[in-house]
């Protein structure tokens, strides 16, 4: 048995194992390969200085190898129904989300236990502590008792459904994502408001000569009309798109009241989007609630729970 069985090696999941992994036996699970040419991430790629404090206090600050160009310095806001857009004075590291995802799982200590490519089909409670059954890349059906679970597997958390029937997570939007030739990129991010299309945002990140653009939608039938509907919208604001080089899509967890937040108990924690933690930009929360249990749980798995939900009031409290 396992002391700790982290589902999802995100920003939160990969950073709680790099901690814990010197002390307690961990099992450390994702459905990525994090090899040079997996699957591309659905993310607008930056982390703010709330992030980069994060890392840095950890003692890894961000590589030069995972950043891309332009820096952002600024950030455009951008409205569309009103068709107005002010500038932002603000910094954040332009990320390949891709080459940061495997910086952190390269940061994991060996002896952490890793179960790459494979897919997790259920997680029960069993005894005194939980049973998680997995399919691994060759398709072999699997199973790993440990006594505490983590849920890091983002938004929609299948972990969090099957543990905690009663708290169910925020409805997840659908985040849609391409990528543009840009020849001449600007130093800013551009955020865009449309409620013809969504209520909550759209993007718009150039990246190492193209741009991102994406939006976060209500999932549906019409989801990807609406993408379009976006996309279109933009040029009033200046932006040329032609043909899509790339294209993916995810669910993706939208920032709300902390009564949405759920941490779980004292046998499953909850980190990152899975238990409701969303920062603006999408990654400082995942880290800080990541390293905030790790932090907890290297005190002792007895009694964690309440010094997480302490640590994340905190977290929450000051937005940082």
């Amino acid at each position: 048995m396992y002391d700790i069985a982290i589902i999802g090696a995100g920003p939160a999941g990969a950073t709680a194992a790099r901690l814990l992994g010197g002390r307690y036996s961990v099992l450390l699970l994702d459905k990525r390969t994090f090899g040079a040419s997996g699957r591309v991430k659905c993310c607008a790629g930056l982390v703010a200085q709330d992030g980069q404090r994060v890392l840095a206090s950890l003692g890894r600050p961000l590589p030069g190898k995972v950043l891309v160009e332009p820096q952002v310095s600024a950030l455009r806001l951008i409205d569309m129904d009103s068709r107005t857009q002010r500038f932002l004075s603000r910094r954040y590291a332009n990320v390949d989300r891709d080459a940061f995802d495997r910086w952190l799982v390269s940061l994991v200590p060996a002896r952490v236990k890793t179960a790459f490519d494979c897919t997790v089909r259920g997680c029960r409670r069993a005894g005194s502590g939980h049973e998680v059954a997995f399919t691994n890349a060759a398709g072999r059906r699997l199973r790993a008792a440990a006594a505490v679970v983590v849920a890091a597997d983002g938004a929609g958390s299948a972990v969090r459904r099957q543990l905690f029937p009663g708290r169910p997570a925020p409805p997840a939007y659908l985040a849609i994502q391409e990528w543009f030739r840009c020849v001449r990129p600007r130093p800013h991010a551009s955020i865009v408001l449309d409620r013809r299309t969504t209520d909550y945002c759209g993007w718009a990140i150039p990246k190492d000569g193209e741009l991102v653009v994406g939006a976060a939608l209500r999932p549906g039938p019409g989801a990807a009309g609406r993408f379009e509907l976006f996309k279109g919208r933009l040029a009033r604001f200046g932006f040329s798109l032609g043909r899509p080089v790339r294209r993916c899509g995810a669910m993706y967890s939208r920032s709300g009241p902390r009564r949405e937040v759920f941490l779980g108990d004292g046998g499953a924690a909850l980190v990152g989007e899975a238990a409701g933690l969303v920062s603006p930009e999408g990654i400082s929360f995942a880290l800080a609630s990541g390293a905030l249990l790790a932090g907890c749980m290297l005190r002792g798995l007895k009694g964690f729970p309440q010094r997480y939900l302490r640590a994340i009031q905190l977290l929450t409290a000051s937005g940082a």
